[in-house]
């Protein structure tokens, strides 16, 4: 069977069970395929379903990437840690907010760190009646996520100890292995970029061009792309300008930041990582 599925919060399932089936799926890209939609008279399900159809016949099936089930494991696994971990930074503001309204600093910035972990029970029994409930609970849920993370973060690094890659990552200035494995499971397949640009764009690290004769103009970053590994590539781009080893990534936020703002001086560096990445990731696979 040649088949096309339209990607929502079910099109994994579904492609599983027809892969499973032997059947060749094609899965539809959801924004250029609503586009299309739109073009029609009337939209529903049957009229979708129809529109696919011709689509695929025709060889015009505006399609998106199909990650195989290992890529898909491990972007729920670094997906849903990220989804925990802003649990625990609400938390965090939280419990400061209910402290510095009650004229408490907390001198410590991680508030889960060894010496904040035995200070912050002593602050919180400062605190008035109802405002100490409120705090010691979030104060336990924190805790507890936390350590969910922990557990996350175990599963991460001994994943990345049997991946050559990862491993190899982790070498560049300003990747750990809870990075590595994220940009792992953003980017997917290297295989699918035949050049450090296109990843570039995939991540949207490249501002729109427009140009009319000789003038040539360069705006804000494209919005339709992967923001997940954007965000990673600026995260490890910001570790590795803090860091103390000279890297690519830090030269070319140097250069930027003398002509550009600091903003796009880390969207510089940022792809600057993104090209090792490519880079390293093409060398051990080929």
């Amino acid at each position: 069977w040649t088949m096309a599925v339209e990607a929502t919060r079910e099109a994994p399932w579904v492609c599983r069970l027809l892969l499973a089936n032997e059947a060749d799926v094609h899965l539809a890209h959801p924004s250029e395929l609503s586009v299309l939609a739109k073009l029609r008279p009337a939209k529903t399900d049957l009229k979708d379903a129809i529109l696919l159809l011709e689509l695929l016949e025709q060889g015009l099936l505006p399609e998106a990437y199909l990650a195989p089930e290992e890529v898909q494991q491990r972007r729920a696994i670094s997906r849903n840690r990220e989804v925990i971990r802003s649990v625990a930074t609400k938390l965090r503001n939280v419990i400061r907010s209910i402290l510095c309204h009650a004229g408490i600093q907390v001198e410590r910035t991680d508030l889960c760190g060894k010496e904040a972990r035995e200070m912050v029970p002593d602050l919180l029994a400062e605190l008035p009646g109802r405002d100490r409930l409120m705090a010691n609970i979030m104060w336990r849920q924190l805790l507890e996520v936390e350590g969910d993370i922990a557990c996350i973060d175990e599963l991460i690094k001994d994943t990345v100890s049997k991946d050559e890659v990862a491993q190899a990552l982790c070498i560049l200035p300003g990747i750990g292995p809870v990075l590595a494995y994220s940009l792992m499971a953003e980017i997917g397949e290297i295989q699918r970029f035949s050049s450090c640009k296109q990843l570039h764009a995939y991540a949207g690290c490249v501002p729109r061009v427009s140009q009319s004769g000789e003038h040539c103009h360069h705006g804000k970053l494209w919005p339709r792309c992967n923001k997940r590994l954007r965000t990673y590539a600026v995260l490890a781009a910001q570790n590795a300008i803090r860091a103390k080893a000279h890297s690519k990534a830090k030269e070319a936020f140097r250069r930027a930041s003398r002509k550009h703002h600091y903003n796009t001086a880390k969207i510089a560096a940022a792809r600057k990582i993104l090209t090792d990445v490519f880079h390293i990731w093409h060398e051990l696979t080929h």
